[in-house]
């Protein structure tokens, strides 16, 4: 699997991928699910949704924060938007 097509463009999923991908998801245990709905809702790497804890997910203002690990430097934080959806998956 490549995260780029022939023309070296970053792939993304479709709405109907993303809808697929999460329904699969819903037979999983819910750590499971949690985990793919952070990374479909939010477009986090997969490394940055490992790292998430529960204290940087703010379900009432719609918002998780990441530490941004493709910077050299730690600390950069980014506030990404959850839809209301994200919560009652």
């Amino acid at each position: 699997m490549s995260l780029c097509d022939d023309n070296r463009e970053r792939k993304y999923l479709t709405p109907d991928e993303r809808e697929g991908f999460l329904k699969a998801a819903d037979d999983a245990e819910r750590d499971v699910r949690t985990f793919c709905g952070c990374v479909a809702y939010t477009g986090c790497r997969i490394s940055e949704a490992r790292r998430l804890t529960a204290d940087r997910v703010n379900l009432r203002a719609g918002a998780v924060i990441f530490e941004t690990l493709k910077e050299r430097r730690r600390g950069v934080f980014r506030a990404v938007p959850v839809p209301p959806l994200f919560s009652t998956r």
